[in-house]
């Protein structure tokens, strides 16, 4: 279904949300594929503060469900809601302004790994880059560049790898206070599996929000 960004009636997601987000009889096909249903009747619900792990294999519908959250789709019929309200209700631009997202492959911009922290939170201190960067697991391998945090990146971050990369990423949503925090698959797993990046700085990184880990791994889900 098309989305309608403007609705008259639409309000801004107000900052005390608890964050509680609840898919109620859900059915949805992407308009390319009408015919092919992803959901039919599906109902979940992810806790305020809570972290949901959704497993299972490639095209099971996990990013789906997110696209549903970020309302990049509508669903078919049921409500998508957030606090018990559908979100529908919500002003669009406020609704994502108040999601964090790191992409399978993170774009970083053609700067310094610090101002790519900073993105999109330019009033933020230095104390809370690092801070953020330090719960990422990335500022003992920022340190250790000869310009440290005022290395440039290049275009897309070339100059990182794909690892680094992630943590840039994953720092930079760390700088923000969203209600709502999604990591893709491999994004998760690093998290967990990474040496000393404890089960306890995971949840020190999604603390406050309800948070998403879209994952085929198992182990992972279960860490």
């Amino acid at each position: 279904m098309p989305i309608s960004s403007y609705l008259p009636d639409a309000t801004p997601v107000p900052d005390k949300l608890r964050g509680e987000v609840e898919l109620k009889h859900v059915d949805f096909s992407y308009p390319t594929r009408p015919d092919i249903p992803v959901f039919k009747d599906l109902n979940l619900r992810a806790r305020a503060g809570k972290t949901l792990a959704l497993v299972g294999p490639s095209g099971c519908g996990k990013s789906s469900v997110i696209s549903l959250v970020q309302r990049f789709y509508e669903p078919t019929s049921g409500r998508v809601m957030i606090d018990g309200k559908d979100i529908r209700k919500f002003n669009l631009k406020s609704l994502r302004k108040h999601i964090a997202m790191v992409p399978q492959e993170p774009c970083l911009f053609a700067a310094s790994i610090y101002d790519n922290i900073a993105y999109g939170h330019e009033s933020a201190t230095e104390a809370e880059i690092i801070e953020a960067a330090t719960l990422a697991n990335a500022h003992k391998f920022i340190s250790g560049l000869p310009e440290g945090y005022k290395t440039f990146v290049g275009e897309r971050g070339v100059q990182l790898s794909g690892g680094q990369k992630q943590r840039i990423a994953i720092a930079q949503q760390g700088s923000h206070s969203h209600l709502l925090k999604n990591y893709p698959d491999g994004c998760y797993a690093r998290m967990i599996q990474l040496q000393r990046f404890t089960h306890s700085q995971v949840i020190g990184m999604t603390s406050g929000s309800t948070s998403s880990a879209r994952t085929r791994e198992d182990e992972v889900r279960d860490s």
